[in-house]
């Protein structure tokens, strides 16, 4: 009988050593395929974007990859332009958008991406947000030449060079 007790008290402390490990390897999973399927958007939109050379405003990113987007947290499906999340286990950790072309301000058509609403406290958000690739389109900017005025003379139009905010990723290039 004492023979059992030991034999379920090994099987006990093994399986609290195991588990939480199995955890972190099914989260690291999770992060990587998020990361990968982070890069597949921003190359098929990109490569949609070189196809068709100009964006309607009403384009939806679901019609421009093949990657599973849900709509983020406040936005049903069927709304035009609206933000689409990705589902890092059951977190809406990276939300993106198409933006596009603003002909009042002459700024590019572009991805913007931002921290989800929901789940964004969670361990595997907070891991997924330190993965090298998820950094650098977070934190990614781009210069265009805004137009800030007319010239009343000339009637042109008067540029300066303006920088982007973070996490938003031109299509041209």
């Amino acid at each position: 009988m004492i023979e059992l007790v030991f034999v379920v008290a090994i099987l006990g402390i093994l399986a609290a050593i195991a588990i939480p490990r199995l955890s972190n390897i099914k989260d690291g999973g999770e992060i990587n395929k998020t990361a990968d399927n982070l890069n597949i958007l921003i190359h098929d939109v990109k490569q949609f974007y070189l196809m068709q050379k100009d964006f309607a405003s009403s384009v939806d990113l679901d019609n421009m990859t093949n990657v599973d987007l849900q709509p983020a947290f406040g936005f049903k499906s069927g709304e035009v332009n609206k933000n689409y999340a990705f589902d890092t286990s059951g977190a809406e950790c990276i939300v993106v958008s198409y933006v596009p072309f603003d002909e009042e301000f002459a700024k590019p058509a572009h991805l913007k991406f931002f921290k989800g609403k929901k789940g964004v406290d969670s361990e595997v958000c907070k891991e997924l947000y330190k993965h090298p690739f998820v950094k650098k389109v977070l934190n990614s900017q781009f210069s265009y030449q805004e137009i800030v005025g007319q010239d009343k003379a000339s009637g042109e139009f008067i540029y300066e060079t303006s920088q982007s905010n973070l996490g938003e990723m031109l299509l041209e290039k």
